[in-house]
């Protein structure tokens, strides 16, 4: 069995691939994975291979991109960790959902740090 790719990347476009097509009822395609991620096409392109090598994802002839099983689980487990972790800055943290957002940039620390700081008083 190829060995998986396991980083944030590959994780963030198993994510973003279960957004669109679960959540959405959308065709997820490398051109829509591309502007939902802000990343290049040339870049998206090789994530997808490195995901259909590792089985977690298959291509139809359309280019259409779906989760087998196994990345459909991975996915979901990611969008769980998100959803619990913004409904911890929510309800406990007195952020507004909108800050909260998984959808948003919050990868920058001192920002995340200083959005809780400046909205709950809490210091991280």
């Amino acid at each position: 069995m190829p060995k998986q790719v396991t980083n944030v990347a590959s994780d963030d476009a198993l994510t973003t691939i279960y957004r669109i097509t679960n959540d959405e009822n959308e065709e997820a395609k490398a051109a829509r994975i591309s502007e939902r991620l802000g990343i290049r096409a040339a870049s998206v392109s090789g994530m997808l291979a490195r995901l259909k090598r590792d089985r977690l994802i298959l291509i139809d002839k359309k280019k259409n991109v779906t989760l087998t099983k196994t990345g459909f689980n991975r996915a979901t487990q990611m969008v769980r960790r998100h959803r619990i972790a913004e409904c911890l800055l929510v309800n406990k943290f007195n952020l507004d959902y909108e800050l909260t957002s998984f959808n948003r940039d919050l990868t920058d620390e001192d920002k995340f740090f200083s959005l809780v700081k400046g909205n709950s008083g809490y210091y991280l």
